[in-house]
């Protein structure tokens, strides 16, 4: 049978492709899926074959393929549009298919997902008619088989098991669908054509040349084609790749975000539409060139299409100038590189290293120093995007200091025609590139400083946004690449190991020896571009937006996408935005004092670079101010990344702009800069500089030697060297070098520690040297090497044994490497030892990094709860950590063990019938009733699970919790906490059934206490027993003040009937508890409050009339007016009119306004209030930048935006809030940081006119603004 049908499937999948692919002519051909789909963009063999197989046929062939994408998982930028969008603006009419490679990591396990998936993929296409005339045509490609290419590559067979099942699925999903199916798993996997790929599983341009032949084979194009020369080929190629560019600027254009994302507001929707049409015209007349060049090869078809590529007619308008550039800068012109806009601290100078005055040295972002001692720097003056018509031209630039004098004298352009790298590192023979959204590698086979080859080594990454994109290169010394992505950008990336995404920000890991990268630490950043790692591998990152420094350790735990780690805080005291480029001091050129300082750049508000005194606190460390390393005074200086070069001197680059960031200014902006950047050396007079050191000409043994070096840069770029070479020379050498260290030496272990981090870089496991630093006397290393095992931990027996071992170490910082290595060993015990965690005293960090832990073991736990309903039984507070973070649905799937039951009775979510009935078992299993049982869990029980018991308790009978009265009185007692003590007295009054027992036997102090817990009490019944002695107490002058207070409050919570007239009753001029009366009729029911309107209003407006001006500005006088308001408009329209007016006459008039996050605007443009009136303005900032909220005069917003942005150059600017101390400025708040907000209360002018509200954080003031407009209260009122 099973033969049968395999044979069937066969003749199928025959009669579905026996006839020879025929596309019509001018075809819409367009290919989706994985990166075998996208990496045809840059190796276009098969639409190269295509075009010279069907010369006359006109097709238009696009690329849709996305990186690593699956059939049921494809994310995508906000408003990007989903794969049916875009088929229909492409009008497809037919579709190849491509997937199977990432999904078949998931082995057998994952196949009948896949299954359902392509299924469910291909209905959804042919249900579409994205010509407007006909279901497309699709081809089912199969994945190509994964090369074994040996080396550090991974071995392939488990995963081509898997892959070989996958294709063998596809093959019968075609033939049950009828579609064309290409096999190109069976042809690769043997190939004697091999290597076809360039990291086992991603074609190289041999490997797609060879591939396309045997799709065009198998969709039976004919062998013979139009005769074409290999240069012919080749310039049709070039058109071909030439089309597909300009295409990708259109399709994945870089700043999405503000193409057709959350920002494309204000200038987007002006810039961007008219250079889209342009990008859509030159690909449709790079379309007609192929067509040109295959239908007659001898034509000038080339020549045309570089012009179309390279042609600035017709480029869009440039738009007007934004209102402002920061600071109040000009535009373009020649800008003095002068040393005098610095301050620097005592002993201090500055020299100019490099600038656009001696080279062309535009736009600099970053910079790295080799192992010569050179400096290299990567320009981007195409930021912030690509206009239409001008190819970018962005380079990496070799600059040499020959004759030591400080400043640069040669310059040297490694590679041209880049586009944004804004990030990049050596690697053997040449450098790795950001090159959104690619990862490239830049090689100099010669040795002549000329990149002679570029390889894309990883696809996939964002481009929501061109400078949040992959940026903030650096090494760990373990010999990973690390850098960053900022928010809104959604990357995924196909690996030999698997996929590996991110989304809204993330800190990624790669080793280039190996091909793995990771997601290191998925983090909801704003724009993190800074990244150093301390002398003990301790990495510190910086995030631009906001100005957070974290301290990373406990953020690289274990996480599951899409979900992010949470929110952490910083380490510094303070901080400034936005930031870009940190370091650390480590230099016997700097003094001594100096040395482990944190050094943070800032762009705007304080420009220049803040510096931070750096200690140990417990697991993690903190930071406190000290006198900034530098500040500028001119408005251009934008220092981006800054590191210690081989002299000792600090090295700054200047990206120099009147312009920054492209959300405040159209990225067309005449003033944006194109032409400038400068390079700054800082030096201290009264030490001598480091004698620069060659590096290249040192022997194994003497660069070994540089690792006992002090300062940091000098073995960082020793490393680099090091990681260049043969591992074949290298850990020989190494081994003799460890052999040969002295124990006696002071830095002994960390000596030990530098040989560790290269033989992990060399990805060679050296167990003995391993265990040897587990046992260091110094914890940083212990620390180290536990975070070395981490990535070990499936080569190295009995790891997971070490890290629950190293729980118990007496250092907290060796107990946080161990417990966030722990979240990546699926196992119970894994589970035991992050629980044993809490044994210690804890801190933030380590509360934080377990808590992670524990979340990211969660299926373990659950599991074990599932499969043992005595686990942990023995261990109920242990069991009670994990249940913590328990679903309800989590909780509602596992037996009813105790620890089970008891997390289900304090859960919020859990239903109050399944509540009781958890309850119920709980008191059974325990042999007591329900209340000692409530009781006995409220005295165990977290801070934020006693109001969801309390509240069960309460709701109990009086009876049953009238047996208990002495239980319920020792949750009174005055060390229990304040929530457990009402709770107990509210318990108390319904046991009583009265509250003047209760009230009677407790302490003076207590009764205000008491009275409290009546706001608890939720049975109406209560409420109407209780009310009585509540009205009594109102005259009662043996109760203390407060008590009594109290007792007009809790009326507000007391659904009694005669509350609002006893309310009333107290709403008179000077009575004593008229604010606590507002309050309590202000939760009142405005179905109670009706029939009492006409006296209410009477008696609010009889109170605000006579309330002195200077007491109306309290919180109660705001609610006053509003309560009165609302009854006002109960009654007739003239008498409602007359105390409106009253109240609007004497009440604040309040206003909210609100930042909007991403936008860099407020949420209104105008407001309006009444001349002479008090005036209370609520702002909060939901956004990821600190803002406030300034009202000057009008007319005068130039003037105080440009006083507040020559506050940058003061060193107390950020202390004082940016708030310009001039007459124009009338009121302020300080500045919001993310999520804070701020009252600001202030009295109308009497005169009518209009005002401004604006932001003056320096660069804000342009956008950040409205008006306030000041009408007669009279007008306000109509």
């Amino acid at each position: 049978m099973r033969k049968l049908l395999t044979i069937s499937l066969l003749l199928l999948s025959l009669a579905a492709g026996a006839q020879s692919f025929q596309p019509a002519k001018g075809a819409h051909i367009v290919f989706v899926g994985n990166t075998f789909a996208d990496r045809m963009l840059y190796f276009p063999e098969f639409e190269l074959l295509l075009h010279q197989t069907f010369p006359d046929r006109q097709l238009v062939v696009r690329n849709l393929g996305w990186s690593a994408d699956e059939p049921a998982l494809q994310p995508r930028p906000l408003s990007f549009g989903d794969v049916h969008t875009h088929l229909t603006q492409q009008k497809a009419d037919i579709v190849f298919v491509c997937f199977g490679m990432n999904e078949a990591f998931k082995g057998t396990a994952g196949l009948p997902g896949f299954e359902k998936d392509l299924n469910t993929f291909l209905a959804d296409l042919s249900s579409h008619q994205y010509n407007g005339k006909s279901a497309p045509q699709l081809v089912l490609v199969s994945p190509v088989a994964h090369e074994k290419l040996g080396g550090y590559w991974p071995d392939p067979a488990a995963h081509n098991a898997s892959l070989s099942i996958y294709a063998e699925a596809m093959k019968r999903i075609a033939a049950e669908r009828k579609l064309r199916y290409l096999d190109l798993y069976t042809p690769t996997l043997n190939a004697k054509e091999a290597p076809l790929t360039a990291n086992g599983i991603h074609l190289t341009e041999k490997g797609y040349r060879v591939v396309s032949q045997w799709m065009g084979k198998q969709l039976g194009f004919p062998a013979k084609k139009a005769a074409y020369t290999a240069a012919e080929t080749n310039r049709l190629r070039d058109i071909i790749r030439m089309k597909n560019q300009e295409f990708l600027y259109r399709w994945r254009a870089v700043n999405g975000e503000y193409i057709y994302g959350r920002r494309k507001a204000p200038f987007g929707i002006r810039s961007f539409p008219a250079e889209m049409q342009k990008l859509d015209q030159m690909v449709a007349g790079l379309d007609k060139a192929v067509w040109q060049m295959s239908a007659n090869p001898k034509s000038n078809a080339y020549a045309k299409a570089k012009a179309i590529v390279d042609d600035k007619t017709g480029a869009p308008q440039t738009p007007p100038r934004s209102e402002h550039a920061h600071h109040g800068s000009s535009g373009e012109g020649h800008y003095p590189a002068s040393t005098s806009q610095f301050t620097l601290p005592k002993g201090f100078e500055i020299n100019l290293f490099a600038s656009e005055q001696d080279f062309p040295l535009e736009k600099p972002v970053n910079m790295t120093f080799d192992a010569k001692g050179r400096l290299w720097v990567a320009l981007i003056p195409s930021y912030p995007h690509y206009l239409p018509g001008s190819p970018p031209n962005d380079r990496i630039v070799i600059l040499e200091d020959t004759d030591g004098d400080g400043r640069a004298d040669k310059h040297t352009v490694f590679a041209d025609k880049l586009y944004l790298p804004l990030g990049f590192e050596f690697w053997k023979d040449g450098i790795l590139v950001s090159a959104e959204p690619d990862f490239i590698y830049l090689r100099d086979i010669n040795g002549d400083d000329k990149a002679d080859t570029r390889e894309v080594i990883l696809h996939g990454f964002g481009t929501e946004d061109s400078h949040h994109a992959l940026h903030a290169f650096t090494y760990g010394q373990d010999g990973g690449l690390y850098w960053h992505e900022g928010t809104f950008l959604h990357t995924q990336v196909e690996t030999p190991y698997g996929p590996v995404r991110g989304s809204y920000g993330a800190t990624y890991r790669y080793e280039p020896r190996t091909g793995k990268l990771i997601n290191l630490v998925a983090y909801h950043y704003n724009n993190p571009w800074g990244n150093v790692f301390d002398r003990w591998g301790t990495q510190l990152i910086g995030d631009a937006s906001d100005g957070m420094n974290y301290y990373a350790p406990p953020m690289t735990g274990k996480v599951e996408y899409p979900n992010p780690h949470p929110r952490t805080k910083m380490f510094t005291a303070s901080r400034v935005r936005p930031t870009a480029g940190i370091e650390l001091i480590s230099s016997r050129h700097f003094p001594d004092s100096m040395q482990g300082d944190f050094l943070v750049n800032n762009t705007i508000g304080f420009q220049g670079i803040k510096r931070h005194k750096v200690k140990v606190a417990g697991s993690g460390i903190e930071g406190s101010d000290a006198e900034p390393m530098l500040q500028s005074s001119d408005p251009n200086f934008r220092p981006v990344d800054l590191k210690f070069g081989p002299d000792g001197a600090l090295y700054v680059v200047d990206w120099f702009n009147p312009l920054i960031g492209h959300m405040q200014h159209s990225i067309r902006d005449p003033r944006r800069d194109h032409a400038h950047g400068r390079i700054w050396r800082i030096t201290y007079k009264d030490r001598p500089l480091i004698p620069r050191t060659d590096l290249t000409k040192q022997s194994l043994p003497a660069l070994f030697d540089n690792l006992k070096v002090y300062e940091d840069r000098f073995r960082y770029r020793t490393r680099g060297l090091i990681r260049a070479q043969e591992p074949t020379a290298v850990l020989p050498a190494l081994a003799t070098w460890v052999a040969g260290l002295s124990p006696s030496d002071a830095d002994y272990e960390h000596h030990l520690l530098e040989a560790l981090w290269l033989y992990q870089d060399f990805d060679e496991v050296n167990e003995p040297l391993l265990r040897k630093l587990l046992a260091a006397k110094e914890y940083r290393a212990r620390a180290a090497a536990l975070r070395v095992l981490r990535f070990w931990k499936d080569r190295v027996p009995g790891s997971l044994d070490v890290f629950r071992t190293a729980i118990n170490d007496p250092s907290p910082r060796v107990r946080l490497e161990a417990v966030v290595a722990l979240s990546y060993y699926e196992s119970p015990e894994a589970v035991a030892a992050s629980l044993n965690l809490t044994d210690y005293q804890q801190d933030y960090y380590l509360d934080y990094a377990r808590s992670e832990t524990i979340k990211a073991l969660k299926p373990v736990w659950i599991a074990r709860f599932r499969e043992d309903a005595n686990y942990l039984n023995d261990q109920p507070e242990r069991a009670d950590q994990l249940l913590f973070y328990a679903s309800q649905e989590d909780l509602a799937g596992l037996p009813a063990s105790e620890a089970v039951l008891r997390a289900r009775i304090s859960n919020p979510e859990t239903k109050e019938a399944d509540r009781r009935e958890a309850l119920q078992a709980l008191a059974q299993k325990h042999g007591r009733g329900e209340i000692p049982e409530l009781i006995f869990l409220l005295r165990k029980a977290a801070p934020k699970a006693v109001g969801t018991l309390g509240t069960q308790l309460i709701a109990s009978s009086a009876d049953r919790l009238g047996s208990h009265r002495d239980e319920l009185k020792s949750l009174t007692a005055v060390n229990q906490s304040a929530p457990l003590r009402e709770t107990g007295y509210a318990a108390l009054v319904v046991a009583d059934g009265s509250l003047e027992p209760v009230l009677e036997q407790a302490d003076a102090g207590d009764k205000e206490v008491v009275l409290r817990s009546l706001r608890l009490l939720g049975n109406p019944d209560i409420h109407r027993v209780v009310f009585p002695s509540v009205r009594k107490l109102f005259d009662r002058q043996d109760i203390p003040e407060p008590a009594r207070r109290e007792a007009v409050r809790s009326l507000g919570a007391l659904t009694a009937s005669g509350r609002v007239d006893l309310l009333l009753a107290e709403l008179r001029p000077g009575g004593p508890f008229v604010p606590e009366a507002v309050e309590a009729l202000s939760k009142v029911p405005d179905t109670e409050l009706a029939p009492v309107a006409s006296p209410l209003t009477r008696a609010i407006v009889s109170i605000a009339r006579a309330t002195p001006e200077k007491d109306r500005q309290v919180p109660w006088f705001d609610q006053l007016v509003a309560l009165g308001k609302k009854t006002a408009a109960r009654l007739p329209k003239e008498e409602a009119d007359k105390a409106t007016f009253i109240l609007e006459s004497t009440g604040t008039f309040q206003v909210k306004i609100t930042t909007l996050p991403s936008k860099m605007l407020f949420d209104k443009e105008s407001i309006t209030v009444p001349a002479g009136r008090p005036v209370s303005i609520r702002f909060e900032n939901p956004d990821e930048m600190p803002h406030n909220l300034v009202i000057i005069k009008g007319g005068s917003l130039e003037k105080v935006g440009k006083a507040a942005d020559a506050m940058a150059a003061q060193k107390d600017g950020f202390e004082k809030n940016f708030v310009p101390a001039i007459p124009e400025v009338l009121y302020a708040t300080p500045l919001l940081n993310p999520g804070e907000s701020r009252e600001l209360r202030f009295r109308a002018p009497e005169e009518p006119g209009e005002y401004i509200f604006v932001c003056t954080f320096p660069g804000h003031w342009g956008m950040m603004k409205g008006t306030l407009k000041i009408v007669k209260p009279e007008t306000l009122l109509k």
